[in-house]
């Protein structure tokens, strides 16, 4: 794997910074999420789209339910999605859980690493 490497003025940077913060990314995966949407077209599966995604299904969630990060998104669209995506996206549904102790709560940790989560 190869890296590419750009310089930013402070207030590119800031805009960089407050959209990744926006779409629950590092800078670097919303970098590349970017780039990756304006040269190969990418859009079905957009980040942000992504993080929306996560949010609305995690609200949808009824009181007591038991869930995984891939049980908020589609088979179609979980199968799909890059290792760094899938990544991307259990950090940042570990950060909201951490974030909303009064409405998620680990639940278990299942073989494989897998964080069991439960809302409250």
């Amino acid at each position: 794997m190869s890296r590419i490497y750009s310089n930013y003025t402070n207030e590119e940077r800031e805009l960089i910074d407050a959209a990744a913060m926006k779409a629950g990314m590092t800078v670097s995966a919303y970098c590349k999420a970017a780039v990756m949407e304006k040269v190969a077209g990418k859009t079905s599966n957009s980040s942000e789209s992504l993080m929306n995604t996560l949010h609305k299904n995690l609200k949808k969630l009824k009181s007591g339910e038991v869930f995984i990060v891939s049980d908020l998104y589609s088979d179609e669209v979980w199968s799909n999605l890059t290792r760094s995506e899938k990544n991307t996206i259990s950090k940042q549904l570990a950060k909201n859980v951490r974030e909303n102790p009064d409405q998620y709560t680990v639940n278990a940790v299942l073989p494989g690493k897998i964080t069991q989560y439960r809302k409250i």
